[in-house]
Parts: C-alpha cells; structure tokens; sequence
C-alpha cells in the first residue's frame, strides 16, 4: 500500500474546506442584506436548490480529477462527503440537487458503461441513507455519525469490487480509506459546524448593534448612519427624500394606569403595526426615542409621504393593542417634512429636515394628537405628553 496515495487527499480535503468557507462567506451576505431569502419558504427552498447546485458541480470535478489523477477512490470518498453536508446541514432539496448533478456529470466524464453504473447504484444507496437520516428529528452530529455507520457496507462494496478499473483493494488498503473518509468526514463536519455558528453569532452580533430588541425595528444609531447618507444622496441626485417621525400619543398615561410591561407590549405590537405596513422600497423604519419612532422614504414626494402618514395614523387608531382589547385605545401623532417641494429644495441641512419634521410633530400634539402635520409650521406651543 503506497500511503503517498493520500496526498491527493489532503489537497482534496483542504480545496472542500475552501469550499465551506466561501459558501459560509455567501450566507453570511444573504443572511445580512436578503434575510427574507432566510425565512420566506418559497425562497428557502430556491436558497437549498443553489446550494445543492453549488455543492453537486464541485462533486462533478471531484470526478473529473479522480479521472486524470487515477485516484477514484480517493475522490469517490470525497464525493460522499458532499451528500453528507447538504443532507445534514441543508435538506433534502440541496442533497437531493447534489445526488443528480453528480450523476450527470459521472455520465459525462466517465469512460466505462459498466462501471458509471455500478457507481450510481452505490451512490444512489447513500443518497438514500442521506435521505431517510436527514428525515430525523436527531441532531447534526448524531445525523453526521449515523450517516457514517451506514455508509460502511456501501464503501466497503466500493473497494472491494472490480469496477473494470483494476484496482481492488487489499483489505490494509480498505481499512486505511475507510479510516481517512472517516477522518475527513469528521473535519469537514466541524469546519461547516464552525462556520455556521460563527455566521450566526456575527448576525446576532450586527442585529443587536443595529435593531431595537423589543420593537424588531432599526435603532436610532442605525437610522442616524442611514439618514446621514440618504440626505447627502438626495442633494446630490437632486431627489426627493421624505421623513415621517411619529409619537405615540399619551404613551406615560400607559404606563402609569397599565404598568410599564403594558407599556413594551404596545410598543412591541406598534413596532409590528410598522413592519407590516406596506411602504414604498428602499424605506428604514427605526425606534429613535421612549415612544418616538421614524420612518425614513427616499424618492417618496412630499403629497406622497403625507398620504402614508394618514394611513398610518389610521391603522394605528382602528388596531387593537394588548393592553386593552378595543379599538381607538391608542393613537398616534406624526410630523412629515420633505425635502423637495414642486423641485425646489427647502432645506440645507439634514439637520434642518429633521428638525422640521420634529416641530411639525410637535404641532400634531397641540392641534390635539392623533393627527398628521406636515407644511406649513405653527409657532409651537406648550403640551403634556
């Protein structure tokens, strides 16, 4: 047994951790800026058909090096472990896309009919293994495991047999590549471990620096960074840029009759009301104060972002909030500014739109709440929240 045969393997081991890691970096972009990719159903299952794609095409080079390299046991090993993480780690459509494209592409490149087929039906027979364990309610670990106790009798099938290759193995030989697809097996299981919580901690990391915990919306700091950039766009650009900035109307009246629990609750259910209503794309929705919140609209036109305002305002009132199961138990006052009116730009600063849009909330309060102000300002006066 030459043992410099394993070298290949190592190569092969270090080019698929390669691969991990790229696939790692490409999650941790969609995870960041298409969550949705993440949660909608639909979309998950088009995100698992990619990456069984993705997967599928390195097995089918996987072939193709075994082929010109004479070490197909080497990458036949290899080949497995790919079925091995996409069932594990992501289902039945990636494992199931990463099985045909494999076999495709064994049809393409190989060079025997008999042997082709032969692999397949291995193949095939852990595919199914990898099918009915990914079916589990188990952990991956205890999946990745299982999956490596059954797929002995197929690689065993697989070294022991003459596949028109001439190149059966002696029973040292089989022990030494079953040994190395274990190892491997283990080290790609923990590098994909790795790599996945370490993506979810830094996702976790990002929306704790940049969302309000009990409203699921951004945070002030977060919508400061935007609204900064958004403004000096729009300037540029010469497009309109709108600001919406709403206070929930008698919010301490809340919490001194319902409790400050009361209180987070209509916060939360407000911040869901937010999230839910349909505004134009490209919006940031944020929890800038206690129970001031701002909605940011880029290219939405003054008389547009008044229209939203009202609808909000609306919803809002005819909702029904947890701490009493009624309509009108909570209302919302909002300030709109623009700053772009009929193309003639009204404010220098970001600093002066956004002050605006604070007045004109200001004047929604005195005019007796539960209303929009937006325009023309009135002198400001003096009001209990």
């Amino acid at each position: 047994m030459n043992f410099s045969h394993a070298d290949p393997y190592v190569d092969s081991v270090a080019s698929f951790l390669a691969v991990l890691f790229i696939h790692g970096l490409l999650f941790r972009l969609i995870r960041e800026r298409k969550p949705n990719w993440i949660e909608i159903p639909r979309k998950r299952h088009i995100l698992a058909l990619c990456v069984g794609l993705y997967y599928g095409l390195w097995g089918v080079f996987f072939i193709y090096r075994g082929e010109i390299t004479h070490n197909a046991v080497i990458y036949i090993n290899l080949r497995m472990n790919i079925l091995l993480v996409t069932s594990v780690f992501f289902g039945r459509i990636a494992v199931s896309t990463s099985f045909i494209v494999i076999v495709i592409g064994r049809l393409i490149i190989g060079n025997s009919y008999l042997s082709d087929i032969r692999y397949i039906m291995i193949l095939a027979a852990f595919y199914t293994i990898c099918m009915i364990v990914a079916h589990f309610k188990i952990s991956a670990l205890k999946k990745y495991f299982f999956i490596i106790i059954c797929a002995l009798p197929a690689l065993s099938l697989y070294y022991f047999t003459n596949f028109n290759t001439h190149r059966v193995l002696s029973a040292k030989e089989g022990i030494f590549y079953a040994w190395t697809f274990f190892f491997s097996s283990v080290v790609i299981f923990f590098a994909a471990s790795y790599i996945r919580q370490s993506n979810e901690a830094l996702v976790e990391l990002k929306d704790t620096a940049t969302n309000d915990q009990l409203t699921r919306l951004k945070n002030a700091r977060y919508f400061d960074n935007r609204y900064a950039r958004a403004f000096d766009r729009a300037v540029l650009l010469k497009e309109n840029l709108s600001l919406l900035l709403l206070d929930i109307d008698h919010f301490k009246t809340i919490n001194d009759e319902y409790g400050h629990q009361a209180g987070n609750l209509v916060l939360a259910e407000f911040g869901m009301l937010l999230r839910n209503h349909t505004l134009p794309s490209g919006a940031v929705i944020a929890r800038v104060g206690g129970e001031e919140f701002a909605v940011l609209l880029p290219g939405v036109s003054d008389k547009k972002a008044e229209q939203i305002a009202e609808s909000l305002c609306r919803e809002v009132y005819q909702s029904v909030f947890p701490h009493q199961p009624k309509k009108h138990s909570v209302s919302v006052s909002i300030g709109v500014s623009s700053l772009y009116h009929a193309r003639k730009q009204l404010f220098a600063t970001k600093e002066n739109l956004y002050e605006t849009a604070d007045l004109l909330l200001y004047q929604s309060k005195e005019k007796g709440r539960n209303q929009v102000s937006a325009g023309q300002l009135l002198e400001k006066g003096n009001f209990d929240d």
